[in-house]
């Protein structure tokens, strides 16, 4: 698998953890506004916004503009919550992404390693014989 491909999953995978973590927090975020949706229900509205419900994401854009509440508040709210999760996750694509830089490195020192002895194969191949800046140059590519 390519290292991109894991840090793309690894994003991917935090990405939907907070959104697995959206209805408990939704709940939360709710719970005080028990005058705008009875007790009863919040909870069931929270469930059907995390399946998507178009019904249920109505309500709670409704709740939210009496309430002077964003959607920010329930991302910050499952940030704070989840940080060492998301911390941890972070930390794994940071390495992830430190073995793709160190391969992409690597590949390019090979690349001019090899770009340096085709040039003395080339020079050889011309001269017909070893001159000193043929061994300069093999210095060269070997160092």
């Amino acid at each position: 698998m390519l290292q991109g491909e894991d840090e793309l999953r690894m994003r991917l995978s935090c990405n939907a953890f907070l959104v697995r973590c959206g209805r408990p927090i939704m709940v939360e975020v709710l719970k005080p506004c028990h005058s705008l949706v009875s007790e009863a229900l919040y909870c069931e509205v929270a469930k059907q916004w995390a399946c998507g419900d178009p019904d249920a994401t109505a309500i709670i854009e409704k709740v939210f503009a009496t309430a002077g509440i964003t959607m920010d508040t329930v991302h910050a709210k499952k940030l704070a919550l989840h940080i060492d999760e998301v911390e941890r996750i972070d930390r794994m694509t940071m390495v992830a992404e430190g073995r793709r830089d160190s391969i992409l490195r690597e590949i390019d020192q090979q690349r001019t390693l090899t770009r340096r002895r085709r040039a003395i194969h080339d020079f050889d191949a011309l001269s017909g014989k070893n001159k000193p800046a043929t061994d300069f140059l093999r210095n060269e590519a070997k160092g």
